[in-house]
């Protein structure tokens, strides 16, 4: 269904595993040729080009890219702050406006797009220690060998004792979480205190009913993750008058997938064991079995360093203090340069608020 159309189709290409197979699919099911776009970061570490050019050459696409710098950036900001209306994680979000805009130069009105593999077959690595945490209750852990196979693939995921007591007691530990969570939110430096007393009776942190993987699989699906990535993805979109489509969001796809027990999403160490064993026969290997996650992802740490975007950032803080939200001492701090994907880096969210 997601193929039929009036008008152009075309898919966004990272080179990654969710991409590179929803490419695959359609040059089995299409008669036509069709456009994959990208977006490149030439000499950057995570740029993916050299994945994405080996799908379009396998699959005979009308191969596209689109490339920025942060003096794009900068020009583009007030446009791309128009249209997605709220804060958003990393320049990630710029990387995919332009993606839709290259699609949107070329005619091309309907992408299809990987989002929602990555939620519902377990794709990041953040789910290993769900996984772990179920075997361990099930006294499994050990026999099963998953911690093991995942650490000899150079996962890094810590597994504890708070895990293990997680594991055995998951009523207590979601109280407990749910406390932590809400006093760092509570405690942080930046942020003003009268602001912090304002939005305590609102500071809340949802966990999932239950720690198994497929619960917390279904939790950030539904509750807490992915709509906010499709909330940004659907902007972008608009912004350029296109359509995006998802197929691994289909609900017969998805229902099914939650039906599976969870050995189908991690295996031997590996997330997306599923996709990964469907695809094998018809993906190059070293994008089946790829263990890095990208996605789209700029050099934002460089860009973090240009003059005009670090004024940009200290503007921002000012105007977060005179209304009263960050402490003014924030001013006297250096803003600090940090990657698309840094949990901690608050700059971009002072830049972006």
């Amino acid at each position: 269904r997601r193929l039929r159309s009036d008008v152009s189709l075309g898919s966004s290409l990272s080179g990654g595993l969710d991409s590179s197979s929803i490419v695959a699919t359609m040059h089995s099911m299409l008669s036509n040729s069709f456009t994959s776009f990208t977006a490149v970061f030439p000499g950057f570490a995570h740029d993916e080009s050299a994945y994405a050019e080996k799908i379009a050459s396998q699959f005979q696409t009308t191969h596209l890219t689109t490339t920025m710098s942060v003096n794009d950036l900068v020009t583009d900001w007030e446009k791309l702050c128009y249209h997605q209306e709220t804060p958003f994680g990393s320049a990630s979000i710029y990387a995919q406006y332009k993606v839709y805009e290259l699609a949107a130069q070329h005619g091309v009105k309907v992408l299809l797009d990987g989002q929602g593999a990555d939620e519902i077959l377990a794709g990041y690595p953040k789910f290993y220690k769900w996984y772990w945490q179920e075997l361990y209750a099930q006294k499994k852990l050990n026999s099963s060998q998953e911690h093991k196979a995942a650490k000899a693939l150079g996962i890094k995921e810590k597994f504890g004792l708070a895990n293990k007591m997680a594991a055995l007691f998951p009523g207590l530990a979601g109280d407990v979480l749910k406390e932590i969570k809400n006093k760092r939110a509570l405690s942080r430096h930046d942020i003003a205190p009268d602001f912090i007393r304002l939005q305590q009776k609102k500071t809340f942190y949802t966990t999932p009913e239950k720690f198994t993987l497929n619960n917390v699989l279904h939790f950030h699906t539904f509750s807490h993750g992915l709509e906010e990535l499709l909330k940004f993805a659907d902007r972008n979109a608009m912004a350029h008058g296109r359509e995006i489509r998802l197929p691994f969001l289909s609900h017969e796809l998805v229902e099914f997938i939650f039906s599976l027990p969870p050995h189908f999403k991690i295996k031997n160490g590996w997330t997306k064991w599923l996709l990964r064993q469907v695809m094998q026969s018809t993906l190059p290997e070293d994008i089946v079995w790829r263990i890095n996650k990208i996605g789209f992802e700029p050099p934002q740490q460089k860009w973090m360093l240009n003059k005009q975007l670090r004024e940009m950032i200290f503007t921002a803080k000012e105007k977060l203090v005179q209304h009263k939200i960050l402490h003014p001492k924030i001013l006297q701090i250096d803003s600090k340069a940090h990657a698309a994907n840094a949990a901690s880096g608050y700059d971009w969210r002072y830049l972006t608020a």
